[in-house]
């Protein structure tokens, strides 16, 4: 348990310190405007680890990302993206199916559920109904809680009041859950420097697993 503390206070204080190292970096040379490209990697999905996403004023970067698809080979039709600001972990959603494709979120606690998609979940007492189920594979790469590697699940994407949206995959290990707040696309910048996009690579980097 001591173990997992400290490995857990080393993975935080590197992360605030790859970001404070980021907005140092643009402190002393602002970056050009995004353009067209960025724009649309974000409306699509297509971010990798190394990315930063700009929310609100706040520099997040992308620490892991998971690709859920019909097949390996298939076209995405979610992609989240786990992001830290050096002290808080969210994740963006991006619904490459439906409107709002944006979203914030946060994890919430699965309930140990397995099986089917419920029809509805709860979110502070505000309903979110089941807009669609499907059968699907995903792909993690970097660091991504609740999933492993790779492998099939159930996703079930979910809309509620107020912009809300949700997401769950139930998989063979448990279930994830992400709860949030839809955003415009207009409302996010991407920044990208992933590994792969620098070195020009098509290829995402090998996947790991958060303990």
């Amino acid at each position: 348990m001591v173990v997992e503390i400290i490995l857990a206070t080393l993975a935080i204080a590197a992360a605030g310190s790859a970001v404070a190292a980021l907005r140092a970096r643009r402190a002393r040379t602002p970056p050009p405007a995004p353009g067209p490209s960025a724009h649309r990697q974000l409306a699509e999905g297509e971010l990798l680890p190394g990315d930063v996403v700009v929310h609100l004023g706040v520099d997040y970067l992308v620490e892991g990302v998971a690709t859920f698809s019909p097949g390996d080979e298939g076209r995405p039709v979610l992609v989240a993206a786990w992001l830290t600001d050096g002290c808080r972990e969210r994740q963006l959603l991006v619904d490459l199916e439906a409107p709002p494709r944006c979203a914030m979120a946060e994890r919430r606690d699965a309930g140990g559920r397995f099986g089917a998609a419920p029809d509805l979940l709860e979110e502070q007492g505000r309903e979110l109904r089941l807009a669609r189920r499907a059968a699907l594979r995903f792909r993690c790469a970097g660091a991504v809680s609740d999933l492993p590697g790779e492998g099939a699940c159930e996703l079930g994407v979910y809309d509620g009041p107020g912009q809300l949206k949700a997401a769950m995959a139930l998989h063979q290990g448990g279930a994830l859950l992400l709860v949030g707040s839809a955003v415009t696309e207009a409302g996010l910048t991407l920044l990208p420097g992933g590994s792969a996009r620098s070195e020009g690579e098509t290829s995402r980097p090998t996947s790991r697993t958060r303990p």
